[in-house]
This record gives C-alpha cells, structure tokens and sequence, in this order.
C-alpha cells in the first residue's frame, strides 16, 4: 500500500526500462543499474520496495540485527571468521554476476 501524500504514484521511468528486464536476473544486477537512477527516482524505488514487505515490527527486526552482530562478532572472536575489509566484500559481492 502506498505511503502518504504519494510521491509513490509518479509514472514508471527508467528503472521499469526493457534494459533493466532483460538483465533482471539477479539482486546485484538490479541494485547496480538502480544505483544509475537519479536519486529522486532511487528513493521512489526504495520506498516502493518497502511497501511490499512484511510489517514485521521494527523491536523485531532490530533485536534480529542485534542478534547477528553478537553472532557475527563471537565468530570473529572466536576465530571462526575472519574480518575482511570493505573494499574486499564489494568487490566479492559484485563478482557474483
């Protein structure tokens, strides 16, 4: 459902454009050419997108974030993983394709 006074209602443009269906075939693919909108549209994109999701109370969502930090920060303390810097995570991220 739409939020508000509805910049949300503004017509589909380039992020609905055929280059973006036809390389539609993954999530990184998808937030690569978004990234190329104008941040007006990048915004209407977000805020569409979170229009379609559960309405999971923000406590919960917040104590599952809390909840993988702990989980994630015992692991590299432990010695069950490793740090890896932010260079190195995106570049891994977006090799995926």
């Amino acid at each position: 459902m739409p939020r508000g006074d509805d910049p949300l209602l503004l017509p589909p443009t380039r992020c609905y454009s055929r280059t973006m269906s036809s390389r539609a075939n993954n999530t990184a693919e998808i937030l690569e050419d978004a990234m190329h909108l104008p941040e007006s549209e990048r915004r209407t994109l977000a805020l569409r997108l979170l229009d379609t999701v559960g309405d999971e109370p923000l406590e919960e969502i917040e104590r599952r974030w809390v909840d993988e930090a702990r989980r994630r920060s015992d692991a590299v303390g432990e010695g069950r993983s490793q740090r890896v810097p932010w260079d190195e995570a995106r570049a891994r991220i977006f090799s995926r394709s």
